[in-house]
């Protein structure tokens, strides 16, 4: 049996040479799409946009799912001021409410429930 061959590596190198390629491109590629999210706040910002606030208000009162860039938040939305959003939890145990930046929301959407009202455990 021939060594030296590429074919014929322990893991354990392939381990130590590709996994440090494949978690390089795997955070600039994190890095781009975040550049690219900021890119188009700049550009909304620049030419006015639509108001944003005008269209969350119909979600006041409301259970929704909040993306964000990072982090996906679920409460009811309690009021909607200037750049920021209020919101409370929906569990017994959470104290307090978070506010959000306007500009980080990526989506809004009403917490999905079943025809009888129950929540769906399980959300797409």
């Amino acid at each position: 049996m021939q060594q030296g061959r590429w074919y014929n590596l322990d893991t354990s190198i392939w381990i130590c040479v590709f996994l440090p390629l494949f978690i390089a491109v795997f955070v600039t590629q994190k890095e781009k799409k975040k550049q690219h999210i900021f890119k188009i706040f700049k550009m909304r910002k620049k030419r006015g946009g639509f108001n944003m606030n005008e269209l969350i208000k119909k979600f006041i009162g409301k259970e929704c799912i909040i993306t964000t860039m990072n982090e996906s938040v679920t409460g009811i939305v309690e009021s909607v001021e200037d750049n920021w959003i209020e919101v409370s939890p929906i569990k017994k145990n959470k104290i307090g409410s978070e506010i959000i930046s306007l500009d980080y929301i990526s989506r809004i959407r009403e917490y999905p429930t079943s025809e009888n009202g129950k929540r769906r455990i399980f959300v797409e």
